[in-house]
C-alpha cells in the first residue's frame, strides 16, 4: 500500500483537543495515507504563524511533534487533557480497531510539567 503525506505532517486531522501545559493542541489521525496514524501536538506559541484559512506550513511544522503512533490499522481517536487531578495532568486516548493482536489496557503516566523544565511534559520521576 503506498502511503502518500509526508511523515512530517498531519494526515485526515480526526479528533481534537487542547492542553494547556504545553499551550498546544492534541491533534488525533485517522488516515490511511500514513502507514501508521499518530497522535500530534501543535505547539501554539512562539511564534506560529496562523490566520483563518492561511497557514504557513514550514511554520507550522517547527511546532508540530509526533507524541504518539498507533499499531498498524489502527487510528487514534478521543484525545483528551485533564489538568491538575490531585495535582497530575492525565492526557487520555483511545486506539480503535488495531489489524491484529489482542486488546489490551495500557498506561502512559501521571504526567506533570516541571517547574524550570523546558520539556512539554515530563514523567514525575525525572523531577
Amino acid at each position: 500500500q503506498e502511503h502518500y503525506c509526508a511523515h512530517d505532517s498531519v494526515a485526515n486531522p480526526d479528533n481534537v483537543a487542547y492542553s494547556p501545559d504545553a499551550d498546544g493542541l492534541l491533534i488525533a489521525e485517522d488516515t490511511d495515507l500514513h502507514a501508521r496514524s499518530v497522535l500530534w501536538l501543535l505547539r501554539l506559541g512562539d511564534g506560529l504563524e496562523m490566520a483563518p484559512g492561511i497557514v504557513d506550513p514550514s511554520s507550522s511544522k517547527k511546532h508540530l511533534t509526533a507524541i504518539f503512533v498507533a499499531p498498524e490499522g489502527a487510528e487514534v481517536s478521543s484525545p483528551g487533557y485533564y489538568t491538575n487531578v490531585n495535582g497530575f495532568a492525565y492526557m487520555t486516548l483511545a486506539v480503535a480497531h488495531p489489524d491484529a493482536g489482542e486488546p489490551y489496557p495500557a498506561i502512559l503516566g501521571p504526567l506533570r510539567k516541571c517547574s524550570g523544565s523546558s520539556a512539554v511534559f515530563n514523567a514525575p520521576d525525572s523531577c
